[in-house]
């Protein structure tokens, strides 16, 4: 028997008939006939969670109402005393964890199909889209009109929820695999209104009953009050509904692609930093080859999801409270957040259970720096990667130095990271140089690849041109930039840069870009900073510049700022340590010197036109030949599937 898991945001009764939740049970109560059903309810505070089994093929999981409810429900009524708007408050709920999450993590997981009875609990199914399971959506009203008639009625201002909720209908109509209406002209007006095809639509009501049958109302929601008509009515409806879901999952092909889990202890859905940035495009360019779903830690947002592009998905769960308490407490110039995330994770039940779910049905789990390595320490059964992006603890040493608690945060950041590399059948490295330090913690040479960052190509290379206002701002000025975040090792290059090459350079402007720019307050007068800019901006403002520098000597990694510089045409001069993980030549693609010999470089670079000329030239064109965000994917795909995946075929 195909099992199906039914969401609703209010419970089954088995009496009245004639009421919702009488109609909800009896309607079950039929269809668990041709099928396995488990309704997940939510039901009032003062109930308690119980499991209650209705028949052999028909039981119910009833979630009382938590807190936040009553907190929702309060802010959405006001002072109108009496007026309810359950869906409205239980899709408001969603963004925040509670135990109907929970619930549906643990009840997901045997269920060949979902259907959703109404709109507002949506943003519960976290796994929607990205589970191979197919979703069927039950109409039964307009609730945009609805609960737009309601506020109207009431006075209340539920306003701004309403485009919401009609987007959450939308994005149901959109990718449920069937739809159900009880008339023709519902399912039209609807497929109307979010302009989609009505041909995942069917028609499910008394037109479609023999000739003879004892009733004659046009909706599911408005039948006749006895108890004989409405019988004979779910019987009828729920055999003609068991047919379609039975066609729907008989047919329903999952998409071809694999799906990768990939494990993140923060958002990139709006990147900044270079970590940010590699994972955000790395992933996107990815997501051609894979489906992706990218789970992360929020500190004090929504539960949300987030489609960062197509086949890519971010799913944001908030840090727990005693997670965020931890972090404030070892808050420090230079945060352990992440060493603190690796600590803390495996503690959040929602997160837990939403990866353990994930992973079930992973192909492959991708950890994207170690720290969300806990969570896969008692899960087995899928090949694990782990794509280090720095040597973590040899970075948390240099960053931690002055830390209170150095000593602790250390042990925690090697045992996180000797985790990832014991739990992966591959690693992935950003540069070369970072094999021997991975070797140290237990890591496998002949299992490591190395894929350098890229970087976003435009059409062709050459300079953007200054605008009038840039340019008075400049006095006319050469332009040399740096970018970097707010990283130790980026606030001592930016530090070299104002305390030894500012004044050396008097007749340049030097440009900072990037949160590295929170540290310093009085800069030179000749230091422009501009602090974290807008993707858009930023790639503007870089374009402007002359000529681009990389004065650093510590990190972990390779920097994605070179990347970026190359792109652009930019000359370049960069200390050895600075072009870690790019196969790049002095006096070809970049000039390439000791701290020592920077400023002597740089000069000669000033002076000399035709050699800007050239090494812009040719940096353009070695990005373009190796750093493009798509060529690094394809690197990655080949190592899952001719590494990976062949291995576990194998």
């Amino acid at each position: 028997m195909k099992r199906i898991l039914v969401l609703n945001f209010f419970p089954a009764s088995a009496a009245p008939l004639n009421c919702a939740a009488g109609r909800y049970f009896g309607f079950y109560s039929h269809l668990s006939r041709h099928f396995d059903i488990t309704l997940l309810s939510l039901a009032p505070a003062h109930h308690k969670r119980e499991m209650i089994v209705h028949s052999p093929t028909f039981r119910e999981q009833r979630i009382p109402e938590e807190h936040i409810h009553e907190q929702l429900r309060l802010d959405v009524t006001g002072d109108c005393a009496g007026l309810v708007f359950p869906g409205l408050v239980c899709a408001l709920s969603a963004r925040h964890p509670n135990a109907y999450h929970e619930a549906f993590l643990e009840l997901q997981a045997d269920a060949d199909g979902i259907v959703h009875e109404s709109p507002y609990l949506l943003e519960y199914d976290l796994l929607f889209g990205i589970d191979r399971r197919p979703r069927i959506f039950h109409w039964h009203n307009d609730d945009f009109a609805l609960l737009e008639s309601l506020r109207q009625d009431a006075g209340v201002d539920a306003k701004k929820h309403l485009a919401s909720i009609s987007g959450l209908e939308g994005r149901l109509m959109q990718s449920s695999q069937l739809c159900l209406f009880a008339s023709q002209t519902e399912a039209e007006i609807i497929c109307e209104k979010h302009g989609i095809s009505s041909e995942r639509c069917r028609i499910i009501g008394l037109q479609n009953l023999p000739v003879g049958d004892a009733v004659s109302q046009p909706h599911t929601m408005e039948i006749n009050d006895t108890r004989a008509v409405d019988d004979i009515f779910q019987e009828s409806i729920a055999q003609q509904v068991a047919w379609e879901i039975l066609i729907c999952l008989e047919n329903w092909n999952p998409p071809p692609l694999r799906s990768l889990l990939l494990l993140n202890d923060y958002s990139v859905a709006n990147p900044r930093g270079g970590g940010q940035i590699r994972i955000n495009r790395l992933y996107r360019a990815l997501a051609a080859h894979y489906q992706i779903t990218l789970v992360c830690l929020v500190f004090d947002g929504d539960c949300s999801r987030e489609e960062i592009a197509r086949n890519f998905v971010e799913i944001r769960i908030p840090k727990t409270a005693e997670h965020r308490h931890m972090e404030q407490t070892l808050h420090w110039t230079n945060s352990p957040a992440d060493i603190i995330n690796f600590l803390e994770a495996p503690k959040n039940p929602l997160l837990k259970k939403l990866v353990t779910a994930l992973h079930a049905r992973s192909d492959a789990v991708i950890l994207t720096h170690p720290y969300m390595a806990g969570l896969l320490d008692d899960l087995q059964g899928v090949p694990v990667i782990y794509e280090a992006h720095n040597t973590e603890s040899l970075l948390k040493r240099q960053m931690l130095a002055d830390h209170p608690s150095f000593d602790t945060l250390i042990l925690a950041a090697e045992e996180c990271e000797r985790m990832a590399i014991r739990l992966s059948s591959e690693m992935i490295l950003v540069a070369e140089q970072d094999r021997d330090g991975m070797m140290l913690l237990g890591g496998d040479r002949g299992h490591m690849h190395v894929i350098p960052h890229g970087v976003d190509m435009p059409a062709e290379s050459g300079k953007d041109d200054l605008s009038d206002d840039v340019r008075a701002q400049l006095n006319g000025q050469p332009l040399i930039i740096f970018i970097g975040s707010a990283h130790a090792p980026n606030v001592e290059a930016a530090s070299y840069i104002m305390d030894v090459l500012a004044s050396r350079f008097p007749e340049c402007q030097f440009g900072i870009i990037g949160s590295v720019c929170l540290y310093f307050d009085s800069p030179p007068p000749n230091v422009l900073l501009f602090g974290f800019l807008e993707e858009a901006v930023k790639d503007r403002l870089v374009g402007f510049a002359d000529i681009a520098i990389n004065p650093m000597r510590s990190g972990s990694g390779s920097n994605l700022k070179l990347a970026e510089f190359f792109a652009k045409s930019l000359p370049t001069v960069t200390t050895a340590f600075g072009a870690r993980g790019y196969a790049i030549t002095d006096g070809e693609q970049a000039l390439i010197c000791s701290i020592d010999d920077f400023p002597q470089r740089l000069n000669a670079l000033i002076q000399d036109s035709k050699q800007r000329e050239l090494l812009g030239r040719n940096a353009f064109a070695f990005a373009r030949t190796h750093l493009d965000w798509s060529l690094q994917a394809l690197r990655f795909h080949d190592v899952l599937e001719n590494t990976v995946f062949a291995k576990e075929a194998g």
